[in-house]
């Protein structure tokens, strides 16, 4: 838990920076991508990616306009780095950095608040299942 905490610290602090260098006040998904991004962290980011775009089908068109708008622009503005095998010098540092500037809610990011991806659950398997095991005459063995 304290792990947890300590890399959503990281990365939302990370995210929080940039947005207030661009004079924005609400953090959003793209954000936290870009900032897993810039830490060293991209291969969470695909398939953060593909869930925040299913997650966002599953919602439905209840709140994704406006906020698929915005991504779209943040999207279009920002160029992800091709993942690199090697991992990044910050995260060779393992600096306690506790960015608690008090904008760490993350707005507009579902993925996030959501459970992690559920694992399809594995049906009965096919064939004939576990036997009463070898079945010996009855009487007694000679």
């Amino acid at each position: 838990q304290e792990c947890v905490s300590e890399f959503i610290s990281f990365i939302t602090g990370e995210a929080s920076d940039k947005c207030q260098r661009e004079k924005r006040k609400t953090i959003n998904g793209d954000d936290l991508l870009w900032a897993m991004t810039t830490l060293g962290f991209e291969d969470y980011v695909d398939p953060l990616k593909v869930y925040l775009q299913r997650f966002r089908e599953i919602e439905g068109e209840k709140t994704v306009a406006a906020r698929d708008k915005d991504a779209a622009s943040a999207a279009a503005t920002y160029d992800y780095p091709s993942p690199s095998p090697s991992p990044s010098p910050a995260v060779m540092h393992h600096h306690h950095h506790h960015h608690h500037h008090g904008h760490g809610h993350v707005y507009g990011s579902p993925a996030f608040h959501a459970p992690v991806m559920p694992m399809p659950k594995p049906g009965p398997l096919p064939g004939p299942g576990p036997g009463p095991g070898p079945t010996y005459p009855p009487g007694r063995p000679r």
